[in-house]
């Protein structure tokens, strides 16, 4: 855990105020820990989860390859604000990532033909409610057009 305290330091590091603060008030400590953990403990092992006790990601390993893109995003500090979103999940994707992190959908809102890094897409602002505290929380995801 010690690393994960350093590594999530150099992440704030490098937010500017607003972003620290939507980071605050976006419970990305606790995502950013969760994404650190399943970072650190699968990431070599995409195939051998018979000793994981976690039921989510034993019942969902072909959304192991989801949960790798989106909490490697996550440690690079995304979805926080519209021009630094997650991408290349899709909205089933997207959706499934914050299940892991034990949050459920509530309200999603679309701005389409969005361009970020030179593409062209839909970016999505979604809010999700946890299942145990009754937080919410809000991130942005973009989905380029194919």
């Amino acid at each position: 855990m010690d690393r994960a305290i350093i590594e999530i330091q150099k992440v704030f590091k490098l937010f500017n105020e607003e972003k620290t603060q939507l980071a605050l008030g976006n419970n990305f400590e606790y995502i950013y820990f969760k994404s650190f953990y399943f970072i650190e403990n699968f990431k070599d092992n995409q195939t051998d989860f018979s000793n994981v006790n976690n039921s989510f990601i034993q019942n969902s390993i072909p959304d192991y390859e989801i949960l790798d893109i989106g909490c490697s995003q996550v440690l690079e500090g995304k979805g926080l604000q519209a021009n630094d979103p997650f991408t290349d999940l899709g909205v089933l994707g997207f959706y499934t990532l914050f299940e892991y992190f034990n949050y459920s959908f509530i309200e999603r809102q679309t701005k389409h033909s969005v361009s970020i890094n030179e593409n062209r897409g839909a970016l999505d602002k979604i809010t999700f409610k946890n299942n145990f505290k009754g937080d919410e929380v809000t991130y942005y995801n973009f989905c380029m057009y194919t």
